[in-house]
């Protein structure tokens, strides 16, 4: 067995050998990047990329292994304590985020396989479209988090609620999140950063935003992590739950499931303009209200950036809980529009479990 060791901080360490020192437990809502960067400050390293192969094994473009297999030997290396790989993945990365409407049972089907899952995993094996929305997400910090991680833990680090695409404001303290700079490089290899004053900046645009539309959109993104490690929803029945709420609206053709556009871009365009102020938003400006809603009762078609979806629910339903009771209404539902019950019918399951197993 390791050795078990206590830092000044109070970090519980496991020693692996006589040169290597890795932390025993995660901090409440810690990332795995974090919990990496906590090694590479404890472990003395110089050099980034020493930090990289103690824990993963060779920097890629040495050795073509999958993000999986390298998760792996991270976890082998931790002997457990951190979990297994498909723990770490679902609780300790925003990797749920792209999981909640994976059709059918390919959510499963992509942690039972990680292991022959290329790096970009994120994107590539979920064939995401960004749809004119980025994936550049730099890390994010709460100045009062870091205050009070300091002092119970030691040290700040870096909270997975932060870091969901979409969240722009702390959830637990309601203050705009700080943002690494961008001149500051972040990456394996490159260098593995814990949260401190000076390599962090406040939002340029943070005297124009909208805090309230803020506020609902990111506990919609952190619900929809959240929710991601646990279970994902159905296309069609999503799909259909839009459609009824903007059949409400007045926003659809009669009879059809067309959208009425001019009447979508009145009511829809006004709440995408508040959200339009914040970083992770400011593509709704040229992308479009007409545009958001389409996507969202196009899901049969092809998978998307789920970020696309955090403004159309922020504004049809209010709430991620107000959706997703919703959603499961519409499986109980005695009397809807005629092709609505069409695409209730066609869902297999209201709610799909992903499972937790270990890579074999």
């Amino acid at each position: 067995g390791g050795q078990f060791l206590m830092s000044p901080g109070g970090q519980f360490l496991m020693s692996l050998d006589s040169k290597m020192v890795i932390p025993r437990c995660w901090f409440p809502d810690e990332t795995l990047y974090s919990l990496c960067g906590r090694h590479h400050r404890l472990s003395a390293n110089t050099r980034p990329v020493d930090t990289y192969r103690e824990l993963f094994g060779e920097p890629r473009g040495k050795r073509p292994d999958s993000f999986g297999k390298r998760l792996a030997s991270f976890a082998q290396k931790a002997r457990g304590e951190l979990g297994t790989p498909i723990d770490i993945i679902l609780s300790h990365t925003v990797f749920p985020f792209y999981l909640w409407l994976v059709p059918g049972s390919a959510a499963n089907a992509i942690l039972d396989s990680f292991q022959d899952v290329p790096t970009r995993w994120s994107c590539e094996s979920l064939i995401l479209g960004t749809g004119g929305f980025g994936l550049k997400h730099p890390l994010r910090a709460c100045g009062s988090c870091m205050r009070q991680d300091v002092e119970e833990f030691g040290v700040a680090y870096w909270h997975l609620a932060h870091q969901f695409p979409g969240v722009t404001l702390c959830l637990r303290h309601g203050v705009l999140l700080d943002r690494v700079r961008s001149d500051v490089v972040v990456g394996s290899g490159s260098s593995w950063l814990l949260p401190r004053l000076e390599v962090l900046e406040a939002p340029q645009n943070n005297n124009d935003v909208d805090v309230e539309a803020g506020a609902v959109a990111s506990h919609i993104a952190c619900a929809i992590g959240t929710f991601g490690s646990r279970a994902r929803l159905n296309p069609m029945v999503t799909r259909a739950t839009y459609l009824l709420a903007y059949h409400r609206r007045g926003l659809l053709k009669a009879n059809s499931m067309q959208l009425c556009r001019l009447e979508v871009a009145r009511q829809f365009a006004p709440f995408c303009s508040s959200l339009g102020g914040y970083a992770d938003y400011s593509d709704l400006l040229h992308v479009g209200a007409v545009r958001l809603a389409i996507n969202s009762v196009s899901l049969y078609r092809r998978q998307t950036n789920p970020i696309w979806h955090v403004p159309t629910i922020a504004w049809a339903f209010g709430s991620w809980r107000t959706f997703t009771n919703a959603y499961f209404a519409m499986r109980l539902a005695k009397r809807l529009p005629a092709p609505l019950q069409t695409l209730v019918g066609a869902g297999a399951s209201a709610c799909s479990p992903l499972r937790r197993g270990g890579l074999s």
